[in-house]
């Protein structure tokens, strides 16, 4: 995807560049080269902007889907990883419950002789 987009910013560029240079006041006279290097630079920017749609945009659509998918991945074992620790605490909460019930229990039982 790297070697696309460099393409792509290098044809824009050299389109641009050929642009400005037959715009520009101090530029030589192409005389009736002048339309056919304008079109021309035009050409090599609507070339980058047709490869950009087909090249460079798939790839990054699938790099971002790539992304989507390991985020959602992550979530879930983080979601797993809570809902463990959840469930430990719960169990540790009801042994101290039963461990607080033997004990009240047993104070009682010996309050009461």
């Amino acid at each position: 995807m790297m070697a696309e987009s460099k393409i792509a910013a290098v044809a824009i560029t050299t389109g641009a560049t050929g642009i400005f240079a037959t715009g520009s006041i101090s530029a030589i006279d192409f005389g009736w080269m002048r339309p056919l290097v304008e079109f021309g630079s035009f050409g090599i920017i609507a070339f980058a902007a047709v490869y950009i749609l087909m090249k460079v945009a798939p790839a990054f659509i699938t790099h971002l889907d790539r992304a989507r998918d390991a985020f959602i991945s992550e979530l879930r074992e983080e979601r797993m990883m809570r809902q463990k620790n959840f469930d430990v605490l719960t169990e540790d909460l009801h042994r101290i419950d039963k461990s607080i019930q033997s004990l009240e229990r047993s104070v009682t039982q010996h309050l009461n002789k």
